[in-house]
């Protein structure tokens, strides 16, 4: 994976008063091995991790890679980093913009390879 400049790194589970955005595309990475990683992008930071969050405590995250990624890791051994933040939410922008990474970075762990 081409390196990134880490500017917003949080570790998770996410506090809301800790979240810096809400609107973003972001990644969330394996720290042991930083090729692991799954991009995503939402108007609502908070609650799509905590949505993520909770699938994979549950054993029933509709994404296999990514189960299989906490499962090994566990939520310890996980990363969140914003890669980009938007003031407004434009759905257009939003999808575009996570296109642009999944393109550039190549997700190993995202399932989907274009956005829907």
């Amino acid at each position: 994976m081409e390196q990134i400049e880490k500017v917003k790194v949080l570790t998770l589970p996410l506090r809301k008063i800790d979240t810096p955005t809400s609107i973003c595309v972001y990644m969330i990475y394996n720290v042991e091995n930083e090729s692991e990683f799954y991009i995503g992008s939402t108007k609502n930071l908070y609650n799509r991790i905590g949505r993520h969050l909770s699938y994979l405590k549950h054993n029933d995250h509709p994404n296999e890679n990514f189960q299989r990624l906490y499962d090994t890791c566990g939520i310890s051994g996980l990363r969140l980093m914003i890669l980009e933040e938007f003031d407004e939410f434009d759905f257009d922008t939003l999808r575009d913009s996570e296109q642009y990474y999944m393109d550039k970075f190549k997700p190993d762990i995202n399932i989907l390879k274009a956005v829907s």
